[in-house]
């Protein structure tokens, strides 16, 4: 946004400022279209000339920060208490309504077709790809997305200020739910051409009363679709396939696997999956009905089938803009993988997983049936699990922690290390004992479990494994708050404080 988008658009909301901020910046007439204007609300983040948003909040009040965003350059803040405040500010009576109305106000400015994705997992890799895949058929200056997963109820806002411009014609956006009511405010603020559910499984359940309390949460996306708009659905799961037969009005398109020929030509389905270890690295083999065509497509690295769940769901939104015939020659070597999602990389002849960007259930149990397949064809001899908390569970924590258990028990790896940062995997820990000690001594199943807050103490034990191992996956898992990167940070220090070359560590994927 520039400045004098800026100045039209308080005008519009009725605020009596604009003198005032026209005489805070002072640009010049000509000079004012350029002048880039950036919100933000984290003050150590903030640089020369932004415009800081103090938002209160349960844990950190921004208006405490305030003077800090001011030392780092910012020019004006934007604040709902009033304090002895050492720069300009702008009072409004509610910091997170004020920027809301902004962003759809601007929203409205620009009308752009709007893509609106959520589910339980797939969010980011479904919008990164929907993303990659308009680009190469639409020119990429007009599809805008929210870049990584600020997708809540400021984050989203925030990236639409600063993001969105008048060369954008479609903008693809994330929308995260971590409470009830969230998406009926983005969808009211972002009216969507397109809705995406991807899925609903168990992430955020914590904040919500029962299962089907998140479901109904989850689905407003779809109930909130305006008649004519095109939705999108997985269309393995009743519940979900439910709400396009109640969606008449609307154009479904249904994705998933081995989905029913009565789908017709709707539907982006998942025939067949293979992966192919005959050559000298491992390669997936896709065979995907998108709508009337059958296409075959190879990656040269692991997809798991939430992955591949994922392309198909990104397929079925841009069937619905861009024609078939045109669409299934896109090339896949230009998708890629957001960071720490199943991002594989070689180190002293084993294999590290980290896909440690967040997790629930459903997204580790996706990746466990991947290990255990890798071991049943013999592409590896064993795996080890390095976990942390899934968070954001509430009081259906212990559940989900036990469920856990009886997957690792299942799966059968060699050793699980357990970063308890977050003591809320500890319970997994009682619960594989609890079942091991439950068992004949000779049928126990002879899993070495290690857990640790620490996370150099954990780094110790997977740098010995590493060192005594061959053709291993060490696979690291967490929600985001664990901070699983200092565990992955302390093994490379371990190995480099012990005369260990990191010389033979390489990504094996930036993009798939």
């Amino acid at each position: 946004m520039i400045f004098t988008e800026w100045i039209e658009l308080l005008s519009a909301s009725g605020l009596r400022n604009k003198a005032i901020l026209e005489q805070l910046f002072n640009p010049s007439e000509e000079t004012a279209r350029g002048i880039e204007l950036r919100f933000c609300h984290d003050s150590r983040e903030a640089r020369a000339g932004d415009i800081y948003i103090a938002f209160p909040g349960e844990r950190v009040d921004g208006h405490d920060y305030v003077d800090e965003a001011f030392l780092a350059g910012a020019r004006l803040a934007i604040v709902s208490e009033i304090r002895p405040y050492n720069g300009h500010c702008l009072y409004v009576e509610d910091t997170r309504r004020f920027v809301q109305e902004l962003a759809a106000r601007w929203w409205k400015t620009l009308n752009p077709k709007g893509i609106g994705i959520t589910g339980s997992n797939g969010k980011t890799t479904t919008k990164e790809w929907v993303k990659d895949i308009l680009n190469q058929f639409l020119p990429p200056e007009t599809v805008f997305f929210n870049p990584g997963n600020q997708n809540t109820e400021i984050g989203l806002p925030l990236c639409i200020l600063n993001g969105l411009n008048r060369r954008h014609r479609w903008a693809v956006l994330e929308m995260g739910l971590a409470k009830p009511g969230d998406l009926s405010t983005l969808t009211a603020m972002f009216p969507l051409v397109c809705s995406v559910l991807l899925n609903v499984g168990s992430a955020h359940i914590g904040n919500f009363e029962d299962f089907e309390g998140l479901f109904r949460e989850k689905s407003e996306i779809i109930r909130t679709s305006a008649p004519g708009s095109s939705i999108v659905l997985y269309g393995n799961a009743p519940s979900i396939r439910a709400l396009g037969s109640a969606c008449p009005d609307r154009q479904v398109t249904y994705f998933g696997e081995s989905l029913p020929d009565a789908d017709g030509d709707r539907s982006v389905s998942l025939e067949s999956y293979r992966i192919d270890l005959r050559g000298e690295r491992p390669v997936t083999e896709l065979k995907l009905k998108v709508l009337t065509r059958t296409i075959t497509l190879s990656f040269p690295v692991f997809l798991h089938r939430g992955f591949v769940m994922d392309l198909c769901a990104a397929l079925a939104v841009c069937s619905t803009i861009i024609d078939t015939d045109r669409l299934i020659d896109f090339s896949p070597d230009l998708l890629t993988l957001p960071k720490d999602r199943f991002e594989i990389r070689s180190l002293r002849g084993n294999w590290m997983i980290f896909d440690h960007y967040n997790a629930s259930y459903e997204s580790l149990c996706t990746a466990l049936d991947l290990l255990v397949e890798m071991k049943r064809i013999r592409f590896i001899p064993h795996f080890h699990l390095v976990l942390g908390s899934v968070l954001e569970t509430g009081r259906h924590s212990n559940e989900i922690h036990t469920r856990i258990a009886e997957k690792i028990l299942s799966s059968d790896p060699l050793s699980v290390y357990l970063f308890s940062r977050e003591s809320s995997i500890l319970e997994t820990q009682r619960a594989m004992e609890r079942a091991r000690d439950g068992r004949q001594a000779a049928s126990r199943i002879p899993i070495t479990c290690f857990s640790s807050s620490d996370p150099e103490a954990i780094a110790k034990g997977i740098a010995h494994d590493l060192s005594v191992s061959h053709n291993h996956i060490f696979y690291f898992k967490a929600s985001r708050m664990v901070r699983m990167e200092e565990v992955v940070e302390s093994v490379m220090d371990l190995l480099d404080r012990g005369n260990h070359h990191n010389s033979d560590l390489q990504i094996q994927h930036s993009s798939i």
